[in-house]
């Protein structure tokens, strides 16, 4: 049985008397703090951000969430930007560095250059370089998170951060911006009976323990980015999976009537030669319903969508998904180029490349045109011939050669019945 250890899922899943006992705490604490301020620019007003070379303002009525976001409009013979400076005082060479924001495009012309994101860092050694970042659609696109991890080149005295949409046409809109960085201290302590393994799990960028253990306590102090949240899990003798999210509400997986989470924190990070293996204890409101497998899948990298592969194999209790599981998206769709995507392969299903998972323009030759939200991350499969009542296990691999060097980002992996 696969039981979480949190307020948050206590109606979802049934905690055993037996449960583990799971503390985890972290110096400096978790969440971090924003290093931007009004990231989500919910003051009514712009100030610390400048408006520079441009028409930049507040947007009411376009924003990802809370009251507003930023709005640029473009301009051909302009370049304008939002930027704001700010100190650093925990960022040291080597240490990871995280930008996360929500960006909407509307508008544009296809063949000038994309709003874009940069970020220019101030070093104890008095070096002042622009660090990598990613790429942001060339076409329109709705509310998208975008995200991304660096290392730092050294120590960082300040940053300053820029959204730019230079030389272009139509309207840039930015929110939720949020940059975070730096290492803690993640202190675990475990309880319970005849312990047999604990796994590790970060909201970001993937497992940072996966360790056998026994006896019937376990504590560690291990190192790990001072953003995100893990998920901390621990499997005893009789293969029962007992987890905690730390912090509770940070990067959480989805949750709700008839939904069930089956892992705490938002994301798997698939590494080739590395396949998931997670038991799930099928609820008690999926009898005589029907029960599905939904999340959504891309192969992380840089840029946005540029081509996919057949990458993803899942399996339940031992049996392949395949076309006749695959619910979303659907099997067969038209590409905006004119050719036809087959989402179901021999190798598993057909996974995207991309830096975030989003509704294509059909300005984009990748774009299924078939699907009626033009959104090929986004996974539904009916699994209810393939579970049964008491254990059951859900194999997730990424099947590339490991030599390439991919990851396939799994968010939101939750059990439906419907």
């Amino acid at each position: 049985m696969y039981k979480f250890a949190f307020a948050a899922f206590a109606a979802a899943l049934t905690v055993s008397a037996s449960a583990v006992e799971i503390n985890v705490s972290s110096t400096p604490a978790l969440p971090a703090a924003n290093l931007l301020k009004n990231g989500s620019f919910e003051d009514g007003k712009t100030t610390p951000w400048r408006l520079n070379g441009g028409n930049s303002a507040l947007d009411t009525e376009n924003k990802f969430s809370g009251s507003a976001a930023i709005k640029i409009t473009g301009d051909p013979a302009k370049r304008p930007n939002v930027a704001q400076s700010f100190p650093v005082s925990n960022i040291k060479a080597g240490d990871p560095l995280y930008v996360r924001f929500a960006a909407k495009n509307s508008g544009c012309d296809i063949d000038k250059k994309p709003a874009s994101i940069a970020w220019q860092a101030v070093l104890a050694n008095g070096k002042r370089p622009y660090l990598p970042t990613l790429s942001l659609p060339r076409e329109d696109y709705d509310w998208t998170t975008f995200e991304h991890v660096i290392k730092s080149p050294g120590d960082i005295k300040s940053l300053t951060f820029y959204f730019c949409y230079y030389n272009q046409e139509g309207s840039q809109f930015f929110d939720d911006a949020v940059i975070q960085g730096g290492t803690t201290d993640l202190k675990i302590d475990v309880k319970g009976n005849d312990l047999k393994n604990i796994k590790v799990r970060h909201s970001v960028t993937g497992t940072v323990l996966n360790e056998v253990i026994k006896g019937n306590a376990f504590s560690k102090t291990i190192k790990v980015p001072y953003f995100g949240s893990y998920a901390v899990e621990v499997t005893d003798s009789k293969g029962v999976r007992t987890s905690k999210l730390y912090p509770e509400n940070v990067d959480a997986n989805r949750s709700g009537e008839n939904i069930t989470p089956l892992v705490a924190c938002k994301r798997i990070n698939l590494v080739s030669a590395k396949p998931e293996s997670l038991t799930f204890e099928l609820p008690a409101a999926a009898k005589g319903k029907k029960v599905f497998l939904e999340f959504s899948a891309r192969c992380n990298q840089l840029n946005p969508v540029a081509g996919y592969t057949a990458m993803l194999k899942v399996s339940v209790n031992g049996k392949v998904c395949r076309a006749a599981e695959l619910v979303k998206p659907m099997n067969r769709s038209k590409t905006a180029s004119g050719g036809e995507m087959i989402f179901t392969r021999n190798n598993g299903y057909v996974v995207y490349y991309s830096n975030a998972c989003y509704g294509i323009s059909e300005d984009s030759t990748y774009c299924p045109v078939s699907l009626p939200d033009r959104n090929p991350f986004n996974f539904k499969l009916d699994v209810t011939k393939l579970v049964k009542e008491g254990m059951n296990t859900l194999k997730l691999e990424n099947v590339l050669p490991p030599r390439m060097k991919r990851e396939v980002y799994v968010d939101n992996l939750v059990l439906v019945t419907e």
